[in-house]
């Protein structure tokens, strides 16, 4: 029974320490998802769609679990960066925010691309 007292105990702790956050997806993000459909909507309109809306649902998912990505000092100072669907997010944690700048392919070279602090 302490086994069991203690699991529930250590749960409840990782509840208080991870809250979720709001999320915030800037106009250059926005820009970011709009060429993405723009991109593979003449070729496959619902895949399109449907890709749109699984990497917002993923953003969404994201902020409500508080996940806080990984550093990427090295690129802009408080970026972090969570890699999907071949896709990277990149957004900062203000406040109680998951303020998302940028949406882009894995195979773009991130160190021309710019990363606001909108």
């Amino acid at each position: 029974m302490q086994v069991q007292e203690s699991l529930q105990i250590a749960s409840l702790n990782m509840e208080t320490l991870i809250k979720s956050l709001r999320l915030i997806i800037t106009d250059t993000a926005k820009a970011d998802l709009s060429a993405m459909y723009e991109y593979i909507k003449p070729n496959n309109p619902m895949t399109a769609k449907r890709l749109i809306k699984d990497l917002t649902d993923k953003l969404f998912s994201l902020a409500e679990s508080g996940i806080t990505g990984f550093s990427r000092d090295d690129i802009s100072l408080g970026l972090k960066a969570f890699p999907y669907q071949n896709r990277c997010f990149y957004f900062r944690i203000i406040d109680d925010a998951m303020v998302v700048v940028r949406v882009l392919h894995g195979r773009q070279d991130i160190k021309i691309q710019a990363f606001p602090f909108e």
